[in-house]
């Protein structure tokens, strides 16, 4: 089979819809494999995977992401973002029932003058289905259902009972270091995110940008940032998830800080 893409249809392609662009051309490489030379499944798994771990770097150039230095995997599409009709049923998203729970603020239409709409947190969703491979996926978001069964409900409760259960803390602290290190490649998974934000809001809604950006980051991963700056923070960082871990998230703390 050829280790090629149409690029014709990614020439006429709209830019400004890389999730678009990606089902089009799984759909057009699903069906290559289905009529076209009979190969086995393992093989032709690894070619889809191929086809979209290229698509997800052109998705990274067509939004400014273009670099010298090569992007960690998990800032390249591993899953295809999830659908929005899949967000009718939210018993299906408990890694993002877990992780939002320390967006509370930016969701209070009481106290916060400028609430973030809770649609946008689908996009959330949407980034780590590209950080996470689908199975990986699937195993941490049953640990969190797992988790959630054991926290009552409110987004208080989750996230205290959480903060009290080194176990479930320990997860948590997991899935929030491997987000911030999808952030190396700074500029372009920052435009990936914001994208997968707009995606999942509302047709009409108004657009989310820089300041939506820096407040969601903040609320996420600050905790994260800080870690690195304790005594001993950047040894634990490293020992729990692998060499240059730290560095990895010292600078992109310090990009974060940078974009103002």
């Amino acid at each position: 089979m050829s280790d090629t893409t149409p690029s014709g249809a990614l020439d006429q392609a709209d830019h400004d819809c890389p999730a678009r662009i990606r089902h089009i051309v799984g759909d057009i490489f699903n069906l290559m494999v289905t009529q076209g030379h009979r190969i086995d499944e393992a093989t032709a798994d690894a070619a889809l995977s191929g086809a979209q771990e290229r698509l997800g770097e052109i998705c990274l150039e067509c939004l400014g992401g273009a670099a010298t230095e090569d992007p960690p995997r998990s800032a390249l599409m591993d899953e295809p973002t999830a659908p929005k009709k899949a967000r009718d049923d939210n018993r299906k998203y408990f890694l993002l029932r877990m992780v939002s729970c320390k967006l509370s603020h930016l969701f209070d239409t009481e106290n916060n003058p400028t609430p973030l709409d809770r649609a946008s947190s689908y996009g959330i969703d949407a980034y780590m289905h590209r950080i996470f491979s689908k199975s990986v996926y699937e195993q941490i978001n049953d640990r969190a259902e797992d988790i959630l069964d054991h926290t009552g409900t409110g987004d208080t409760n989750i996230l205290n009972a959480i903060l009290d259960n080194p176990d479930y803390k320990a997860f948590l602290e997991n899935v929030l270091v491997r987000l911030a290190v999808s952030f190396l490649k700074y500029e372009s998974a920052k435009g990936l995110f914001i994208s997968e934000l707009n995606m999942a809001m509302p047709d009409g809604a108004p657009p989310l940008g820089h300041v939506e950006f820096k407040s969601v980051m903040r609320a996420l991963l600050s905790d994260i940032f800080l870690l690195g700056k304790t005594l001993g923070g950047n040894d634990l960082l490293d020992y729990r998830y692998g060499k240059n871990t730290a560095a990895i998230i010292d600078r992109v703390a310090d990009d974060f800080g940078q974009d103002i």
